[in-house]
């Protein structure tokens, strides 16, 4: 059953999710035949069974392996493509994300390394598609419409249960480590892996990519986590934290808005605690507000 019509109002939107989804990595396939760890209600009877799917849990054939979680994977890549071609939900679509992810635990379907697994897996996925040269064509006009169409939209009777920020915060921060603590070093470089600025691109479209760079690098996760110390650096990203600007100012760092291309470079807010001893000039016309208890050194032009 297709989750949405491609000939929609918002097909081109649909096109690239499913672009997104559609590699045979996505966390379903070749991933978990490779890996092959056993599905944790089938490690310990610890692991308490949502009741409306014991049976079907049961049933699951032998080589039905957890990691990584194909539908936190799934949500990831859906979450960050939509994140991606409708910025100003960002933070929310995310924490959903993370959400599909925390909803297989309580299931008892996933051991929480497989839903982060499937966080890493889904993460670069999205950013191998946005990319692409292939796909930029279709990735510019989601975009163009998905604002079109969504920047216009309203519906004041629907809930938004993703509202309370500070929720979402808690929730999405919660689960990029399940409470699991350090195994190892937790002073290692942030490693960030190729790629990664384009997640930001939209949501940070005053930024160069090396500036973006460097947001993801002052806000990464501390290194020694379980599971999340790959190589290329995807394990340590926390795009929450990103949207919210950048952590910390090791140099000399300008940033040139724009208020006339409107949206995030016309007005933007950076939330986060920016420490470090570099200096921090803001050009342009546009607004930047700092929230943050900043502690960096180097000045404010």
């Amino acid at each position: 059953m297709k989750w949405a019509d491609e000939d929609a109002k918002l097909g081109s939107v649909v096109q690239l999710v499913d672009l997104t989804e559609g590699s045979a990595w996505s966390g379903t396939g070749t991933p978990k035949a490779y890996i092959k760890f056993t599905r944790p209600y089938r490690q310990s009877d610890q692991v308490k069974v949502n009741p409306y799917l014991t049976n079907v849990m049961a049933a699951a054939p032998q080589n039905d392996y957890d990691f990584p979680s194909g539908h936190t994977t799934a949500a990831f890549e859906t979450g960050e493509t939509l994140a991606y071609v409708f910025p100003q939900r960002f933070q929310e679509l995310i924490t959903r994300s993370s959400e599909v992810g925390y909803d297989r635990v309580l299931a008892g379907r996933h051991s929480p390394l497989a839903v982060m697994g499937g966080r890493v897996l889904g993460t670069a996925m999205t950013a191998a598609t946005l990319n692409d040269p292939a796909n930029q064509a279709l990735i510019t006009s989601a975009y163009q419409n998905a604002q079109n169409t969504l920047s216009q939209a309203s519906d004041a009777s629907a809930p938004d249960t993703f509202a309370d920020y500070q929720q979402n915060l808690k929730d999405y921060t919660d689960r990029l480590t399940y409470g699991f603590a350090p195994i190892g070093v937790t002073t290692n470089p942030m490693v960030v892996p190729k790629g990664a600025e384009v997640l930001l691109k939209t949501r940070q479209p005053y930024l160069s990519d090396d500036q973006r760079r460097a947001v993801l690098a002052s806000t990464g996760l501390p290194s020694g986590y379980p599971m999340l110390d790959d190589a290329e650096g995807w394990g340590r990203l926390n795009l929450f934290a990103a949207a919210n600007g950048y952590g910390s100012f090791t140099d000399a760092t300008e940033v040139t808005m724009d208020a006339a291309k409107g949206g995030f470079n016309a007005n933007d807010t950076w939330k986060n605690n920016i420490s470090g001893t570099g200096s921090f000039t803001k050009a342009g016309t546009g607004a930047l507000t700092l929230l943050g208890a900043n502690s960096y050194t180097g000045g404010t032009a």
